[in-house]
């Protein structure tokens, strides 16, 4: 991959408050070896490699996915629990752009494939002010098992916090065509199958994620 990626890749690994923010997003970073180089190599194809770089809660692995060797041309893909997979994003910076301006619902970007971008955008908006706010049913729950009923309120503060705090950090800017840029990365080509190292199971990166 470019060395643009390896020195993204590096500034988020080494700065313990970057790694702590994108934790909270769910994207939980792989270390670098002692060489400064990504070597968690998780499958291989005849049409190139993927590097995990780094996971979520539920499973699933972010990866570099380099189709030809040879170049230092990459995208991110993301393989999930249950063996599916998919484009995500066109590189590291970008994938980090949608986390933190979709810090509590980016990961529904695996719905992009198969809808219009405006619709998109209305239920990722929506998402994102409705997971703000916990119902008025839920709060009656909460208090019914004497549960405190802000916990999901300040955990969701939390995640917007760290989302604010990286950009700022990184000094990302807002994107109005982030969303187009991010639809045309899981729309890309060319399709390849990959096997794992384990040889297990044969996927299609050009599946939709659940």
């Amino acid at each position: 991959m470019d060395s643009a990626a390896l020195d993204l890749y590096h500034k988020l690994t080494s700065d313990k408050r970057l790694r702590k923010g994108l934790s909270l997003l769910d994207f939980n970073l792989h270390a670098l070896n002692e060489k400064g180089r990504i070597d968690k190599l998780v499958a291989q194809s005849s049409l190139g490699n993927l590097t995990s770089v780094a996971h979520d809660g539920a499973g699933g692995i972010f990866a570099f996915w380099q189709p030809d060797t040879d170049r230092e041309e990459y995208s991110i893909v993301y393989l999930d629990s249950e063996g599916s997979a998919g484009r995500i994003a066109d590189d590291l910076l970008q994938l980090i752009q949608l986390a933190t301006s979709y810090p509590t619902s980016w990961q529904g970007v695996a719905s992009l494939r198969s809808r219009p971008l405006a619709e998109i955008k209305d239920s990722l908006d929506y998402d994102e002010a409705s997971n703000m706010t916990v119902s008025a049913e839920l709060r009656q729950y909460f208090e019914a098992i004497g549960h405190d009923s802000f916990t999901a309120d300040n955990r969701n503060k939390q995640i917007i916090q760290a989302a604010a705090k990286i950009r700022e950090t990184l000094g990302l800017n807002e994107q109005a065509d982030l969303l187009a840029r991010v639809h045309r990365a899981t729309m890309a080509t060319p399709e390849f199958e990959v096997e794992l190292l384990n040889g297990s199971k044969t996927l299609q990166f050009d599946a939709v994620l659940d």
